[in-house]
């Protein structure tokens, strides 16, 4: 069946619905950006087709989308009937279940172009200052140091997000 731009629009929503984010072609965008950062650090679970295929770079990004409900589906989207486009709101359901989860467990460390230009200068300060500390400390203890520092910048981040 051919379906018109409505019908994969529509599909498009429901998914982006079921995954948190906004309907739309930014909130698709939003989604790609989201996949291709997640598809970095999950390699296993149900969403990592999702996300390998959103990540994909496609010179259409139609047959991207297509791709990614079809996945989302577990069949073509260029096969779909009117009964698999019905039937395809429980899947997006599960499958935009298992996108939030995951953005909540990884999504933490996303940062857009400005914050991760700011990351880029700390680190170099940082790389700086450790380069001068490292010349007197073994790696063991030089890693476990910078654990410990981890820790408690994110606890303190937790701690502020709470008040």
């Amino acid at each position: 069946m051919d379906f018109a731009p409505r019908t994969r629009a529509r599909c498009r929503d429901v998914f982006l619905h079921a995954c948190g984010l906004p309907s739309g072609d930014s909130g698709w965008h939003g989604f790609v950006e989201r996949a291709e950062f997640l598809a970095r650090r999950i390699r296993r679970g149900a969403i990592t087709p999702v996300l390998e295929r959103a990540s994909r770079a496609e010179s259409n990004e139609d047959h991207r989308l297509e791709g990614v409900l079809g996945i989302v589906y577990g069949r073509a989207f260029e096969r779909w009937n009117d009964t698999d486009v019905v039937a395809f709101v429980d899947a997006a359901q599960g499958m935009g279940e298992q996108f939030r989860r995951a953005w909540e467990d990884y999504g933490s460390a996303f940062l857009n172009s400005e914050e991760q230009k700011h990351k880029e200068r700390i680190r170099a300060q940082l790389a700086a200052k450790l380069a001068e500390i490292q010349a007197d400390t073994s790696p063991r203890v030089m890693a476990e140091a910078l654990r410990e520092l981890l820790r408690d910048v994110e606890s303190d981040h937790i701690r502020e997000s709470k008040e």
